[in-house]
């Protein structure tokens, strides 16, 4: 599922350079010469870290044709090698409270700056999940600006929540009506739900309390450019050994067949302007 949010680099280094900068680039009527624009330069770098994942059999339990009993195990090797980069990219979006984006702050923040005088805000606190919260948090990323005073063109099609938060998101980009109250009135009456369609809804058990996230945390992403708010760094895939042969020091002194998964990567952070991050 880390795909849905984050864009794959491969690498061939240890480290991986992503320049950055926040000026788009425009067509401008050619008159004399070329005129060359450059944004400001940010060094931004994420260092590769290796994985690994190991396992025994009994070498008996082969001789005796009892593997059968450890397909799950295998099988599950291979699951968790194939959820590889979702663990990293989910880790990454949590952290991003904390964690450093180019910029130095914190990829989620309130102070990010490109332009003199503007500062770029995609941290909300005390925002619980409402259609009226998430469509002023909408507003307020269509409304970035880079370094060149204008706008960084955000177009939020993804709303990332929890399970706990399943419903309302639901209720949110699904429901034909949605209940408000007017006025004084105590009872609430349904009216036409203008972000029906609007954004598709992300449901990730990973971004669970239970799991290291928070219950009353969502996210609003653009991710309908090449770029994304999460870089994953594959340097080497995550790759399956088997040790099983009768002169290999496992099965001469322990007597047992041993299997393992070896990867190398990280997950870092894109454009902080791709994501804003919401809590109750």
């Amino acid at each position: 599922m880390w795909s849905d949010f984050a864009a794959k680099v491969g690498s061939t280094t240890r480290s991986t350079n992503f320049p950055q900068h926040a000026a788009l680039r425009r067509l401008r009527r050619w008159e004399g010469e070329r005129k060359v624009v450059n944004g400001k330069a940010y060094d931004y770098q994420v260092t590769a870290e290796k994985f690994e994942l190991t396992a025994s059999i009994p070498l008996e339990e082969i001789e005796d044709d009892n593997i059968g009993a450890y397909n799950a195990m295998v099988e599950d090797m291979g699951m968790q090698a194939a959820l590889w980069a979702d663990d990293l990219c989910f880790d990454t979006l949590i952290a991003g409270t904390s964690a450093l984006a180019f910029d130095g702050k914190a990829f989620f923040a309130n102070d990010h700056e490109l332009k003199s005088g503007a500062t770029i805000d995609n941290l909300f606190g005390s925002t619980s999940l409402t259609k009226a919260n998430v469509a002023a948090i909408i507003a307020q990323m269509m409304s970035y600006v880079g370094e060149d005073g204008r706008s960084l063109r955000i177009r939020p099609n993804l709303l990332v929540v929890p399970p706990a938060l399943e419903d309302a998101g639901r209720a949110i980009v699904g429901s034909n009506l949605i209940a408000q109250v007017f006025g004084s009135n105590t009872a609430a009456a349904g009216v036409e739900n203008t972000m029906r369609g609007r954004l598709e809804l992300k449901v990730y058990p990973e971004l669970a309390a239970a799991a290291g996230g928070a219950d009353d945390a969502f996210y609003v992403m653009d991710t309908t450019r090449s770029a994304k708010p999460i870089v994953m760094v594959e340097r080497k895939a995550p790759a399956m050994t088997f040790k099983g042969k009768p002169e290999d020091d496992n099965v001469f002194w322990d007597d047992e067949l041993v299997m393992g998964v070896r990867a190398r990567g990280v997950a870092g952070y894109g454009p902080f302007w791709l994501a804003a991050k919401a809590t109750a």
